[in-house]
């Protein structure tokens, strides 16, 4: 009689993981995208991507799409109150009224 064995993570599967990409030779994605961009390039560049855009709106969709994708899907931003600093400035040729003679005033900024 067989002995039926539950699928879980652990043992699906039997055999060892492979040995892999072979030393030296070249990255299936590597040559994809260097494809891609000689067809980019070929095709009119940033030019050419832009006439193609404003074609039609479909092509717009499309490319928003496209744009969209490539984007992270997490993005944390976290918006930090601007520091309140202060300036100081110093007039050495006049002093300030009410420093006694001391020739500078203070200004806040923001």
């Amino acid at each position: 009689m067989k002995k039926s064995v539950k699928k879980t993570k652990k043992n699906r599967h039997k055999l060892p993981p492979g040995p892999g990409r072979p030393k030296g030779s070249m990255n299936r994605f590597t040559t994809l995208k260097e494809s891609f961009l000689a067809a980019f390039h070929e095709t009119g560049g940033t030019a050419g991507l832009v006439r193609w855009i404003k074609a039609s709106p479909r092509n717009r969709g499309a490319f928003y799409s496209l744009v969209a994708r490539m984007l992270p899907a997490d993005v944390n931003i976290t918006e930090h109150p601007p520091e309140r600093r202060v300036i100081i400035i110093r007039d050495y040729t006049e002093p300030a009224k009410g420093e006694g003679g001391q020739g500078f005033t203070v200004q806040g900024g923001g």
